[in-house]
Parts: structure tokens; sequence; C-alpha cells
């Protein structure tokens, strides 16, 4: 059974999802919706269905089962919580509001409802790599986690990807896997920024994370790194380590110089990961809402856990910014 599923946001993000969904999953777009019709209409021609400038028109027709949200942040809250009032089930990406209160506003509603409706973004938790680290840790030979590196590099980034803009959209990745490898909440985080590419802009940055039980996390963000897009990460615990996104694959050796590639971008390293998270075990499998359905599957019960790792108030100095714990109500899937 195909579910039809609307499509709010045509921009780069938008594209991505109308082009998995329509031509990867075989899920039916019932239509895309962009507050720029001309963008709108060039994507819904590419994947055969209708365009519209009017979100909400897609959210309430009664023949869209489930809504991906691709749209700007800021309208992420008022179309979560419309998805929200008709019961029906949301991918929305990453971040799900880009304040606090916005987001707790959205998470009171799903908690309110008894069920778990929404998932964000982070499709990480679905790469290859990071399911190997997660299992290297939960085998237990290699004792707790101790501390663990991130370096999360992209090619290049416009001018109005700003200081802060660079945690709620790309450090938020590291934020979320670093919960799910660990299963523990980050309850102190501090941005520190030095030298940077751009006078206006902290590009690089440095973020430190603890969590609830004293692990500490480094993640190096550099938006505009020119050679290519670069995700790594490693995990120190007691016996050893597990280490992923390391060069790998062809290797050229040459003029006294060794030679490995990069991927131009997040979607050609993520792709198999962005499949995952939109189908079997991910969210375009879960059904309809309110629909039992066995080729399709149940909706599972809403777990709610305690979180700490909303960063909500930023306290600004020449140096550094730190952000100072903030605790939310959050589901544990997706988050």
């Amino acid at each position: 059974m195909s579910i039809r599923i609307g499509l709010i946001g045509a921009g780069a993000m938008g594209v991505h999802h109308g082009e998995t969904l329509a031509f990867e999953l075989g899920c039916e777009v019932a239509a895309v919706a962009d507050i720029d019709l001309t963008r709108a209409a060039a994507l819904a021609d590419r994947i055969g269905t209708e365009a519209t400038d009017d979100p909400i028109s897609v959210i309430t027709d009664a023949d869209v089962d489930a809504v991906v949200i691709a749209s700007a942040d800021s309208t992420h809250e008022p179309y979560a919580l419309a998805c929200l009032e008709l019961g029906k089930p949301v991918l929305c990406e990453k971040p799900l509001a880009p304040q606090a209160s916005a987001a707790g506003r959205i998470l009171a509603a799903e908690q309110e409802m008894g069920r778990r409706l929404i998932q964000v973004g982070f499709m990480r938790r679905y790469d290859a790599d990071y399911r190997r680290m997660k299992a290297a840790l939960e085998a237990g030979n290699l004792g707790s986690p101790l501390l663990m590196h991130c370096v999360h590099r992209n090619p290049s980034a416009g001018a109005d990807f700003h200081s802060a803009w660079m945690i709620t959209s790309s450090v938020s990745h590291e934020i979320d896997i670093l919960r799910w490898l660990t299963g523990t909440e980050i309850v102190e985080a501090t941005a520190v920024h030095g030298r940077s590419v751009l006078e206006d802009i902290h590009d690089p940055q440095l973020i430190l994370l603890r969590t609830s039980d004293g692990l500490v996390a480094d993640v190096e963000f550099f938006a505009r790194a020119h050679y290519g897009y670069e995700v790594r990460a490693e995990l120190v615990l007691e016996r050893g380590t597990v280490s992923m996104g390391m060069p790998s694959g062809l290797q050229v050796r040459t003029d006294n110089q060794l030679v490995t590639p990069v991927t131009p971008g997040f979607v050609e390293r993520f792709a198999p990961a962005y499949r995952g998270r939109s189908s079997g075990t991910g969210w375009s499998r879960s059904g309809p809402a309110g629909r039992t359905d066995q080729a399709l599957g149940t909706v599972t019960p809403p777990r709610w856990s305690r979180t700490r790792a909303s960063l909500r108030r930023v306290v600004a100095d020449p140096y550094q910014w730190t952000c100072q714990p903030d605790p939310l109500f959050t589901t544990d899937h997706g988050r």
C-alpha cells in the first residue's frame, strides 16, 4: 500500500526528500508546497505531482497520510502543530524549531496526544558506520566510554550561515548522535571560537559537551573547509578506541603522495542513511495516522525521556559563549 506524503519546502533538502521518496522508495508524493510557487512547480514536475504555495492546504488535505517538513526553520512550529492537530505523522528536518520554547510547545502537544508522531530528520542513526560504532560500544569488552572526538567539515556555506546556525543546523547532528550512542543526556555545552576565516562569523568552532555520566566530547565544526565534506568520530573507552569516517576505499600513491578522495557533500556521504531513515524501519513505513495495517505496521507507543540537550540561553563574551542547560521533554526517537 502506498502512503501519500505531502512535502513542504522545495529548497535543497526538499528536493532531496522529494526525489528520495518518489524515485528510490516508491512513495506517492501527493503535493509539493513552497512559498515560492515556481520552485515548488519545478520539483513537482520532476517527481510527477502537484504544486502549491499553500502548505496548510497540503497538511489539511484528507488524502495526505503523512507530511515531510523541509521548509525554513522558523516555519517548523506552525506546520508541525497543524499536523499534530490532525494526527498526521511528520518527518521534520532539524532543528525541530529554532528556539527551545517553540520546540517545547511542539513536544508538549505531541505528549498530550499520547502518541509519538514526529520524527526529527537526524539520519546518522541509520548510517552503517555509526551503527557499527554503537554495536562495538554495546558489546562491552572495551569498557565504558570516556571521551568522544568529532570532526564535521563542510566544503562551503552561504553568507547567511551564521555562528549560531552552525550549531542548530549542523552540530545538532553530533549532539543527537552522542545521546544515541551513549544513552545519556547532555548537561553542559560550551562553544569556543578563535581565529576565523570570516570577520563577522565564527568559523571554525570547537564545541565541548559533557554528559550526565561524565563523558566529555569535543566537536570541531568547520563550515567553509573548501576541500570537501568530511565527518569523523572516535570513541575513547577504558580498554580501546572505536573510530569511524577514517579514509577508506580508493587510495592512490604517486610522486611521494598518498591521495584519498573525500565526498563532495553530505548527500553523497549519507545517502544510504537518508534512505534508511525514510524507508523500511524508518519513518515512511510507520503508516497513516490511526491506521493499523499489517503491511505498514503500527505506530509504536510513545516513550518520553528527560533531556537537557536544549541549548537555550547564550552568554556571550569576546572569546566564548556557553549554552546553559535547559530541560525539555523529548521523545527518544529521532530527537
